[in-house]
């Protein structure tokens, strides 16, 4: 199943509203519905991690060195880690992948590090974000461990070419959402803007909720 991309539904929003979208042409242009679009999506994601979707979301992995607590490779686009939960009801934010166990790597705050001694090594049990989104192990790695951390994607699309993501899920939303802007575009002020963002969450999380059994709580 291909991807959905920006030129996609910007296609779509062509054909439905009988006009001509380009990237030099009268407005909208192609970058104001890249724009709108980044709008909408952030919108969706946040959602999707306020309510603990698997939309959304990737796993990063992270190459942990012996000595080196800080770590800069998932910086550019981390949106918000994901909570998760065991079948004995305990939390965890990530694993450390070793060759006949996974594990926990428990989400904690910066705050978090006072509790333990700068200069000891070991395997890490816990991570936080510091300001710069830098992940940061406690404790320091005391050798080379493969850390995966489930995190929410902070998407910023800047091509009509670049795919969407989300397995199609929000298609329909994202076109109707990018229509609203379009045809508004002349009228618009804030409370046309508190309208649309309202829409677009009421929207997105009734699809995030049709795929969740209410009968079980691990997410």
């Amino acid at each position: 199943m291909a991807a959905t991309t920006v030129d996609d539904i910007i296609s779509f929003v062509e054909t439905d509203c009988n006009i001509t979208i380009s990237s030099s042409g009268t407005e909208p242009t192609e970058a104001d519905c890249i724009r709108w679009l980044n709008e909408i999506v952030f919108e969706v994601v946040n959602l999707c991690a306020q309510y603990g979707s698997e939309l959304g979301r990737t796993t990063g992995t992270i190459t942990l060195s012996d000595g080196t607590a800080q770590y800069s490779d998932l910086a550019s686009d981390f949106l918000a880690p994901c909570i998760m939960v065991d079948e004995d009801g305990k939390q965890f934010s990530g694993w450390l992948e070793k060759t006949y166990s996974r594990e926990p790597l428990v989400l904690v705050t910066e705050a978090h590090k006072v509790r333990y001694d700068p200069s000891n090594e070991q395997e890490p049990e816990c991570f936080y974000l510091d300001a710069n989104n830098y992940v940061n192990f406690l404790q320091t790695p005391d050798d080379t461990y493969t850390a995966y951390i489930p995190y929410y994607q902070l998407k910023e699309y800047s091509a009509t070419t670049s795919e969407i993501g989300f397995q199609k899920v929000f298609d329909n939303l994202l076109r109707r959402s990018l229509k609203m802007r379009v045809m508004d575009r002349e009228e618009y002020d804030l409370d046309m803007e508190w309208k649309w963002k309202s829409f677009i969450r009421d929207e997105a999380k009734k699809t995030i909720l049709l795929r969740r059994n209410p009968n079980v709580g691990v997410q």
